[in-house]
């Protein structure tokens, strides 16, 4: 085991950091420019910055010739503990290690409480988020469980968002077998609850509502909408892309309604779903559908138990599929759909950050934001990424783990 000071990341001589020659993506196309860190914050964005690097004196210089430099991505969903979701005692996924989160060009993450809430809870999830940020992410989590009346950590979920920074919003089940009891009432109370705390504390207070596979799809949430003056921004589904039930029609008619929808990495076909759509599929239907990406975020729901198929599609055994999924389905949804960075960096980025309510530090590349930067490369490989000014990876190298990581 190594001690806290050997994990520590070293002071860099200088607090300026120079990213010059790179092609920003801001997620807007700014063009080649050279963005100026200092320690966890970006200072400014521009073409030539000699003079200003010449007044700093000593900078460090990061060469980002021929790559693409864009923000950080936020994981709207990662289970920092493990979500035990089959095969009982053996299905227990261990927590998440640092840099199985870097390496996949997340920055900023929000846990949460999956199908085991027996085994794990909220008080270890609160402590894994700090054991996180400690390391140099920056972390949020989401309060309650499956079942409604959440469970909580203070006296309430209203209280939870008021007296815990960390909390954001509160997680829980609409359409799904294993919590077949969701009452409306239980439903508008806690819409209730998230309501006033946003009032309360400026926060998103975000329903974060886990789709499940029951035939009502959303039709819970289209009853709360019309039951209880609560703004549709603060309803977030995940798990929209399902083809078994038809979820994402249901989907589509929410975001016609106002609302932003949640694509799960871990629903691809990719990682082993059964019931799932690929993300890229997803977004295709969602195009045709004449609907906007700004209404669409993609999570990566990794660190979940999945099965692992054969080549007929048959369970063999499970796997837990790793926080880097995110950028794979990302990557996946630009090449089958032929977008732009600019049309898809949003979906992990600037959507997150809105829907969350962190826009003012997250998101985006711009003077005054933190420093939350990946380097691609020209195939949308990640390079370089660097969270609140320090950099984790480097030329796809881990430079930074956890205490409990093996040094290869």
């Amino acid at each position: 085991m190594r001690t806290v000071e050997e994990i520590e990341i070293p002071t860099a001589e200088s607090p300026f950091l120079l990213i010059e020659g790179g092609h920003v993506f801001a997620p807007t196309d700014l063009g080649k420019q050279s963005v100026l860190v200092c320690h966890d914050k970006i200072v400014s964005i521009g073409g030539d910055q000699s003079a200003l690097v010449k007044t700093l004196g000593n900078v460090g210089r990061m060469d980002a010739t021929n790559k693409f430099v864009i923000p950080g991505f936020i994981d709207g969903h990662l289970h920092f503990l493990g979500a035990g979701d089959f095969d009982a005692p053996l299905g227990r996924v261990p927590e998440l290690h640092l840099s199985s989160v870097t390496r996949g060009g997340i920055t900023s993450a929000v846990g949460l409480l999956g199908v085991d809430m027996d085994s794990k809870n909220l008080h270890s999830l609160l402590v894994k988020a700090h054991e996180l940020e400690r390391l140099g992410l920056t972390t949020y989590i989401y309060t309650g469980s499956f079942q409604v009346p959440s469970p909580y950590l203070t006296s309430s979920v209203r209280a939870d968002l008021l007296l815990i920074d960390k909390v954001l919003g509160v997680k829980v089940s609409v359409a799904d077998d294993n919590f077949p009891n969701l009452s409306f009432p239980d439903f508008a109370a806690l819409a209730g609850q998230v309501r006033l705390a946003a009032g309360m504390t400026g926060k998103g207070a975000i329903i974060h509502a886990h789709m499940g596979r029951n035939q009502k799809q959303f039709q819970p949430i289209f009853d709360l909408l019309e039951a209880v003056n609560i703004p549709i921004e603060q309803i977030h589904p995940t798990h929209v892309n399902r083809h078994t039930p038809n979820t994402l029609a249901a989907g589509l008619k929410f975001m016609k309604r106002g609302g932003t929808i949640d694509l799960s990495s871990n629903m691809s076909i990719r990682s082993g779903s059964l019931t799932g759509m690929n993300p890229d599929e997803a977004v295709k239907r969602i195009l045709d559908a004449g609907l906007p990406l700004s209404q669409v975020t993609l999570s990566s729901d990794a660190n979940a138990s999945m099965p692992t198929l054969d080549d007929q599609g048959r369970p063999i055994g499970l796997h837990n599929a790793k926080p880097s999924i995110l950028h794979r389905e990302w990557v996946h949804i630009i090449q089958t759909n032929h977008l732009t960075l600019s049309q898809v960096l949003p979906l992990v980025t600037t959507n997150v950050a809105r829907v969350l309510r962190i826009e003012k530090r997250k998101g985006s590349l711009r003077p005054g934001k933190d420093a939350d930067i990946v380097l691609l490369n020209s195939d949308l490989s990640i390079d370089t990424v660097i969270a609140m000014g320090r950099i984790h990876v480097e030329n796809g190298r881990v430079l930074v783990r956890g205490p409990w990581e093996e040094s290869s």
